[in-house]
Parts: C-alpha cells; structure tokens; sequence
C-alpha cells in the first residue's frame, strides 16, 4: 500500500495537482472535471486509501477544557479486532487525541455511549470473546477517573443498543440479544443505581436493530434498521419517559415520516447502520438521521463484516419534529455504515460531527462536520482524522 502510495503522490506532483493538506486535495477534486480522467482516478484512489486526511495529534494528556467540551469516542471494530480504546477530538482545535482515556475493561463494539453528569456510560455491545453484553462501564470524567468502573448490569444483553438520556434516567432500547441478530423490544432504564425493566415491552412492530436514535426535548426518537435476518423498518417512532411510577410507556401520536423503501440512491433511502443526533433551540428542532447501509438485510452476525458494506450511504436525513416529511437530505463527503456521531452545541464550531464508520473496503477514520446555527446547516466539510479506523464505535459529548 505505502508503494501504491507514494506512486500516486508522485504522479500527482508532476501533475502539478497535489497540495498539503485535505482542503486542497477537496479543491482539486472538485475542479476534476477539467483535468484528464488519470488525474480524476488518481485523486479518488488516494483520498479512499487514506480513509481521512492527516490527524492533528494532541501532544501529552489534553486539557481539562478539552476534556469538558470534546466528543468522546469509545470502543468499536477495526475490520479485524473489537477495539477498547477511548479517544477524544477537540472540535475547537481539531486536534485528536488518542487513548486519552482509560481503556475500557471490556472491549466493545456496536456500543451504546451516553453521558450524564460529568461521567461517561458505555452500554451493551458485542465484546471481543464473540458474546453479547449486558455490562455498562461509567467512567467520571469531571471528576478525573483513571479507569472505567464497572456499573449494574442491563436486565438483558443489548448489541447495538440505541441509548439516550431523558432528565436524571438513562435508556437504552432495541439493540440485539443475541450475536445472531435477534430482536428485542425489552426498555432499560437506569436510574443512577440500577437498570431495570419498569415499562412494558416494545410492540413487535416497533422493534428494530441496528437502528439509530437521538433524544429530542425528552422524546427518544428512533429510526431505519432492520428486522433481524431479513426486511426493513422505515418508520421514525417516538418513545416518551411515561415517568417513574407508570407501568407503561408510549409510542408518541406525532407523525413522522417514515423512510423510503428503495434500493437505488435518493433521498431519504431505507437504511440500517445509522446513527442520529438530535438538536433543539429557540429556532429548529431537528433529528439527522446520518448514514449506514442500504444492503438487503440477511443474517449479518456481530460484529458485522465490511463484506455486509457493500451499500454505504452518504445522506443525511433531516426532519422536524412533528413534520410529515423530511424537510431536506444532506450528504457527506464519504458514505459509511456504522458510524460514530455527535453534535456540538457550545463553542466555536457548533455543528454534526460524523466520525469513523466502514464500507466494503475497510474501516474508515474520518471526520467530517456539519456546521449549523439557529435553525440554518452549512455543507459537510473534512476536519483531522481518528488516529485509526473503526466502525460500530459511539460517541458524545459530555453533559454536566
């Protein structure tokens, strides 16, 4: 590969089109159309081989500001291994760090991470001796741990679970209970002592894994994923916290669309493999539902194969809560399945974060963000990448 490489850097210098730097190899794609069909090729192959621009390493132990206002990044599959490792990336200086946390005591991968009062909570997943968990590990990040601590325990093993927290509770729904994909509708809370099962069951119809969600002004929204070994579930559902007395909890009455069921690219495609974030203020409340893949379903044991990649998707659907159709489709600059995500809503640069995921080639790190302010978005654009590849990893940013 490093032969293939230099190949290319060398043909594309007497070219005269190689700069230093993702923004000029952007530039120059996109004035593509004017140069020869070998500089085009040449351009592409390189920007895929290198899944990501440069990273910007942080030298030494970050900050605590950086700590307090950076994303997270926790767990995840390189391709070929579960990883246990516990990044950071500092928006305000794209600069990332790698292993600035602990490792997790258990490697995971199609993890769920959510945070709550200055700590980190790794949820579920798959764990590298090929079984899925039930562990949820909380690592204090205000409060400067050295390690990951092991907490209770989900009432059920959850792979890829879909996580979020709703005033002082954690959630985590759906997800697989089984390495073989399974559905499971059981609802965990977790109520800063133990996880339980207060509420009854999702409906079957409400059921999906490898969906994705995002807390939206104390909804849990959920959307795509699949039916286990076969078919789609294109409906965008709204679970609300009924509160910690009632027996049962509720699928909102709001309309949301569902997604498309086709196969060939578009807007707003059937997907599995995504990841969402939600964002609310005075202006917009919004969900994006970012990425994944568009191939038919099959079995697709955990952790999934790149070979299962072989659709990734670069739209982004967005939609307003309470909307009977999507309002637009965003795209990325690199389509993946997988993919970690965050959004920033303090600083500088506010905006999407999409980190990592995977295709059919192989585990990718880049980073790319959105910027959005009030209710308007910017374009996607490339910031420093992950230091290594993965896909099935999680993301957030801290909540004090």
């Amino acid at each position: 590969m490093k032969k293939i490489l230099h190949g290319i850097i060398i043909s594309l210098s007497f070219l005269g089109l190689f700069r230093c730097g993702s923004d000029a190899l952007v530039s120059a794609t996109a004035s593509s159309s004017s140069r020869d069909l070998l500089t085009a090729t040449l351009l592409d192959v390189l920007r895929n081989s290198v899944s990501g621009s440069s990273s910007t390493l942080g030298s030494g132990t970050p900050t605590t500001a950086q700590k307090l206002r950076g994303i997270w990044i926790v767990g995840g599959y390189n391709g070929s291994s579960i990883v246990n490792t516990t990044d950071l990336y500092d928006p305000e200086t794209d600069t990332y760090f790698q292993s600035a946390g602990p490792a997790l005591g258990v490697a995971r991968a199609h993890i769920g991470l959510v945070s709550m009062s200055g700590k980190l909570y790794a949820i579920g997943g798959i764990t590298s001796a090929g079984a899925a968990s039930s562990s949820v590990e909380m690592l204090d990040i205000s409060g400067n741990a050295s390690s990951w601590t092991s907490e209770a325990n989900l009432t059920t093993a959850k792979i890829a679970p879909i996580v979020g927290r709703i005033g002082d509770r954690l959630y985590a729904v759906m997800g697989s209970a089984t390495v073989a994909p399974l559905l499971n509708g059981v609802i965990n809370e977790f109520s800063g002592t133990a996880w339980s099962a207060p509420y009854a069951a999702l409906a079957a119809g409400n059921q999906r894994i490898d969906g994705c969600g995002a807390v939206i002004n104390g909804v849990l929204y959920v959307a795509g994923g699949r039916n286990a070994t076969n078919g789609w579930n294109l409906t965008t559902d709204g679970w609300v916290q009924a509160g910690s007395n009632a027996a049962t909890s509720t699928v909102t009455g709001v309309t949301e669309p569902g997604l498309t069921n086709a196969a060939a690219p578009g807007a707003n495609l059937r997907r599995w493999g995504c990841t969402a974030e939600g964002i609310s203020n005075a202006l917009t409340s919004t969900l994006f539902i970012i990425g994944g893949t568009n191939t038919t379903p099959a079995t697709n044991n955990y952790p999934i194969a790149t070979t299962a990649l072989t659709v990734p998707l670069n739209g982004v659907s967005v939609v307003n809560t309470g909307a009977t159709a999507f309002s637009t489709e965003l795209f990325l600059l690199t389509a993946r399945a997988f993919p970690a995500s965050a959004m920033v809503t303090s600083g500088s640069y506010q905006g999407l974060y999409v980190l990592g995921g995977g295709t059919s080639g192989g585990a990718l790190r880049s980073i790319e963000y959105l910027p959005i302010s009030g209710a308007s978005f910017g374009v996607f654009a490339e910031k420093t990448s992950m230091t290594a590849g993965r896909y099935g990893a999680a993301a957030t940013t801290l909540s004090l």
